[in-house]
């Protein structure tokens, strides 16, 4: 089992939007974590 949070469930933890973590993904301030064979990426709390 993958360890880590979904997108949608860190953005909660985060108190963001979805949109606000990939932006930040795209802009090069947060690291896109790999994506597995099961297609879920995990993001760590």
């Amino acid at each position: 089992m993958a360890t880590g949070l979904s997108i949608g469930k860190s953005a909660e933890t985060a108190g963001v939007n979805i949109e606000t973590i990939r932006y930040y993904q795209r802009r090069g301030l947060l690291d896109e974590p790999p994506k597995p064979l099961s297609g879920y990426r995990c993001y760590l709390p």
